[in-house]
């Protein structure tokens, strides 16, 4: 007669590879208001979503696709801001994050203009000169200096929408120049 045995039962663990996550930036440094997009890479046959933090604030995130996810943002202030990808992991892949890359977001060139209500204007007749500043993201605020040649006539505030007004009723006979400097602010310059 043949005899048959059974061995004890064998427990194989298949746990997830270990991931690693790289993290790249279209622009760095980068200029406020301007897109910029983040690009985490992960192993190509990973699943799943990738978490786009700023510090520990979670900003966005991206699906991956053939191991890539990217998130697209022009909401970065300006300064230095230290950006991580976490990979929440799937069921062959564990989670990872990646080195935090330092972006710097830069402040951005205002769109100025000047307007006055009267030129040419007679002599001794108010004229108000207006400036108007205009940004990318948000609307620029800070003061306006404004010169008539070397002459510094005022230095009013932009209000909300960004414009700055001057009146006067003083100016001599003759041709002015007249400059407006936007001093800048967190973001303009």
């Amino acid at each position: 007669s043949t005899l048959t045995s059974t061995s004890s039962g064998l427990i194989e663990m298949v746990t997830p590879d270990a991931s690693a996550v790289t993290l790249t930036s279209s622009g760095n440094p980068a200029n406020y208001g301007v897109s910029v997009v983040f690009t985490a890479q992960t192993a190509a046959a990973a699943t799943g979503t990738i978490t786009f933090l700023d510090g520990a604030t979670s900003i966005g995130s991206g699906t991956v696709s053939g191991g890539v996810a990217t998130f697209t943002t022009n909401a970065l202030g300006t300064g230095t801001h230290n950006i991580t990808a976490s990979y929440g992991g799937d069921t062959d892949y564990s989670p990872a994050v990646s080195a935090a890359l330092s972006e710097v977001i830069t402040r951005t060139a205002a769109t100025v203009s000047m307007a006055s209500t009267f030129s040419p204007s007679t002599y001794g007749q108010s004229v108000t000169f207006t400036f108007t500043a205009t940004g990318v993201l948000g609307t620029p605020s800070g003061t306006v200096a404004i010169s008539d040649g070397a002459t510094l006539l005022a230095t009013p505030t932009l209000n909300a929408s960004g414009v700055a007004t001057y009146t006067t009723a003083n100016l001599t006979v003759g041709s002015h120049t007249l400059t407006a400097v936007y001093g800048g602010d967190a973001n303009y310059k």
